[in-house]
């Protein structure tokens, strides 16, 4: 018995690490930006600057908080070329520029210096002033307009690796650099240009083909399983407490602790399941005997092709159906579409009974959706068992 314990055990422990890396392998591989789902835009009517500057410190939290901004694995096989730390750009699109230069050129540390130099760029249109004297004879709308197109530019050069791209990035901003009102970036613009130079002339393409291993005890993988905080006890975790010990993450979706969500969705689910049971038997069993009572009977017949008929009908179909015709403002509106509460919430002073009671409205065709297609099951053999009954010699 011992050793058969033992076998369970030595199987069981490779095939729960079998099942987690596959799992993370989904997750890490599903398409989309998680980081960009998060983010919660500015609010509109402030300065373009002020709205990205936002957006950048919502990006950077989210990649904190969802363990993005980790290496995925433990080992990472890469090359002498290639930077051991590029998880650490939080823009999905910057990395991939980098990776691309990198690629192309070999030497990160130009690298790292050339987007530095275009980043001080970026950021140094929030300290430009207009100085009455450059900007003499230019509309306020032009200035703005001016600005705004080199906020862009700038920030899309973070992400460009096509030397075609960049050159014609440096030529468009050169162009608006050349207006008096736009020299203060002027200089910025010589810096990104001469560390753009200095990759293209320390070029060591060569590294591209020295394979390096790479070790991280800290990723993603470890954080998904074990948290943020001690591997073993859980302290210290500010995100996340693990899979291990019941947190897995957050909702994409909702924002909210996937286990919320998922205890949301499981108390709903028992209740539609509990209470079309008791209305498929409320109903199904006196249908049944009525029909056993009254043999080939016109009520026989007639039950027997309707509860058949809905017994044919996907749930879904039916659900769907139901919708456009009971809860469409220009059918019949008699039911809401969607929800299981109003939307305005229910009163501070409503009681639990008064809760429910406006719920109903919210729960009346989910349960029909529920319950229709066990009738036609459970008055047949309620039926059949009567039948027998019936036709027993006592």
């Amino acid at each position: 018995m011992l050793k058969y314990v033992l076998r369970r055990i030595l199987v069981f422990i490779p095939t729960l690490i079998a099942i987690t890396l596959l799992g993370f392998v989904i997750m890490v591989s599903a398409p989309g930006d998680p980081v960009e789902r998060m983010v919660v835009a500015a609010q509109a009517g402030g300065e373009i600057g002020s709205q990205t500057a936002n957006q950048v410190e919502q990006k950077k939290f989210w990649s904190r908080k969802l363990g993005l901004d980790l290496p995925i694995f433990y080992l990472s096989l890469n090359t002498m070329a290639q930077s051991d730390t590029l998880y650490k750009i939080y823009d999905k699109n910057e990395q991939e520029s980098l990776s691309r230069l990198t690629s192309e050129y070999g030497n990160w540390p130009a690298i790292s210096d050339y987007f530095s130099s275009v980043v001080a760029l970026h950021n140094a249109h929030s300290s430009l002033k207009i100085d009455s004297s450059t900007a003499f004879g230019y509309d306020l709308s032009v200035f703005k307009e001016d600005v705004n197109t080199s906020f862009f530019e700038s920030s899309s050069l973070k992400a460009a690796y096509s030397l075609v791209v960049i050159e014609s990035k440096f030529a468009k901003l050169e162009e608006l650099y050349s207006k008096p009102y736009m020299e203060p970036l002027k200089d910025e613009l010589d810096i990104v240009k001469s560390k753009f130079t200095a990759v293209q002339e320390t070029a060591t393409p060569w590294k591209k083909y020295i394979p390096v291993l790479n070790v991280y005890p800290k990723n993603q993988y470890h954080r998904w399983i074990f948290g943020d905080g001690n591997w073993l006890t859980g302290k210290g975790a500010e995100f996340t407490d693990g899979i291990v010990r019941g947190d897995f993450g957050t909702s994409y979706t909702t924002k909210m602790p996937i286990q919320e969500v998922i205890g949301i969705k499981i108390f709903w689910s028992f209740f539609f399941s509990m209470v079309s049971v008791f209305l498929a038997y409320l109903i199904s069993i006196p249908l049944g005997i009525q029909a056993a009572v009254h043999k080939d009977s016109l009520f026989d017949r007639v039950t027997t092709v309707l509860l058949f008929i809905l017994y044919s009908l996907p749930s879904f179909f039916a659900a769907t159906v139901m919708l456009m015709w009971f809860a469409n403002p220009d059918v019949l509106h008699w039911f809401p579409a969607s929800g299981v509460e109003p939307v305005r919430g229910f009163s501070p002073d409503a009681g639990f009974f008064e809760r429910w009671w406006e719920r109903i409205p919210f729960l009346v065709l989910p349960i029909i959706s529920y319950t229709y297609g066990s009738f036609a099951f459970l008055s047949r053999i309620m039926r059949v068992s009567m039948l027998e009954i019936v036709n027993q010699d006592y």
